[in-house]
């Protein structure tokens, strides 16, 4: 959430929901990106994207999680 303050991004309201109730639990919150990212990756490629660009931002694992899982 700093980082989207800092930059002027927004965060919807489904985000939100997903994540305010795991903010104190870090592996739960990891997993919950990996899934919500998932499901985002699927939803592009099946709404016609031509592929996936992905900020790793130094944090390979979570990426090659959502990348082995989107492959499937």
């Amino acid at each position: 959430m700093n980082f989207c303050k800092s930059c002027g991004a927004g965060i919807p309201d489904q985000v939100h929901k997903i994540f305010a109730p795991l903010q104190n639990d870090k592996e739960a919150t990891l997993q919950a990106g990996i899934d919500f990212a998932v499901a985002q990756c699927r939803e592009l490629l099946d709404s016609g994207a031509p592929g996936l660009h992905f900020y790793a931002l130094n944090k390979f694992h979570p990426v090659s999680d959502i990348l082995n899982q989107v492959r499937r």
